[in-house]
């Protein structure tokens, strides 16, 4: 009896190793998970930051020296503090706070009326407003983004804001004006496209002025195309019903679109640019598809490892 007894009192020693062990294994897994997931988060939440040379959109007038404007920072982003831990509805919170002091709203309207300068500065040189309608047109914008920032805007919201915006700016401006306003608008992400590939020219393949506006509307016509695909698309799975893969199958046809729309740049830019040109603007939107391609296999990996961790027992 007693030889059993210890042969028991062994295996039931070892049983308990064995699930201290397994329990350690497991604690350590989980550590593991979330410390991977904080860091997707955060190269996603920095891949996501406002590119400087966006896909390209609608040419405007055209002025003698176009100069891009900068993409300012999100109403959301635009002034806060920087807060590394604690969840959204804490930060949402106490941005709310913040937003509640007089003294907070002003110097955060202050800070984006700097932001737009560079705005204000096109609008008076390249589309003839007058200081008073430059300044007018940034206060409205402003104004938006505080109500944005002070209270939960969903799509239906903001569409009906968006639409009282216009309304406001066709009643200033005049409608001539207003479309003016909307070209240079929607001009901006090819504007600044346009202006990082001069900003790699040098010497002889310097871009020359009278390159500029051909260039811009050719790269928009190209682009609206793509837009106008890649919505009827995304209309089209919605009324089909496809809610279970709707991101990975519209992820896809976004890669295509975006694959097609840097050939048919590149054979519109043609007709503009010089052969050195034309390479350094398909340099150019390669690197901008690598990254498109990287952030999709960025937020996948995301969802993975969340679902992962939620799988995983408490």
């Amino acid at each position: 009896m007693r030889k059993p007894v210890l042969v028991l009192s062994a295996a039931l020693m070892a049983s308990c190793a064995l699930a201290v062990w397994l329990w350690q294994e497991l604690h350590t897994q989980r550590e593991l998970n979330a410390e991977l997931a904080e860091r997707i988060s955060r190269v996603d939440a920095v891949a996501r930051q406002p590119d400087q040379a966006t896909m390209p959109t609608l040419p405007s007038v055209a002025p003698p020296s176009p100069v891009s404007e900068p993409v300012p920072a999100p109403p959301s982003a635009a002034g806060s503090p920087v807060h590394a831990r604690g969840t959204e509805e804490e930060w949402e919170s106490q941005r709310r706070r913040l937003f509640q002091d007089a003294r907070y709203r002003d110097a955060w309207r202050e800070e984006r009326r700097l932001a737009y300068g560079r705005r204000r500065d096109n609008l008076i040189r390249l589309l003839g407003f007058s200081a008073a309608q430059a300044d007018a047109i940034i206060d409205l914008t402003v104004e938006r983004e505080l109500a944005w920032s002070q209270e939960q805007v969903n799509s239906t919201t903001m569409q009906a804001e968006e639409a009282a915006f216009q309304d406001q700016l066709r009643a200033m401006l005049g409608e001539e004006k207003h479309r003016r306003l909307q070209g240079y608008m929607e001009s901006r992400s090819s504007r600044l496209l346009v202006d990082q590939l001069r900003g790699e020219f040098a010497g002889a393949d310097s871009l020359r002025d009278d390159q500029i506006e051909p260039l811009i509307a050719a790269l928009h016509v190209e682009h609206a195309q793509a837009r106008k695909a890649l919505e009827e698309y995304r209309n089209s799975l919605r009324e089909t019903g496809h809610h279970g893969n709707f991101s990975q199958l519209y992820n896809e046809r976004e890669t295509e679109e975006l694959r097609a729309m840097h050939q048919r740049m590149h054979d519109a830019a043609a007709a503009v640019l010089t052969f050195s040109q034309l390479e350094r603007l398909d340099a150019i939107l390669e690197r901008q598809l690598e990254r498109h391609e990287h952030e999709l296999r960025m937020n996948k990996l995301q969802r993975k490892v969340a679902v992962q961790a939620q799988a995983q027992p408490d």
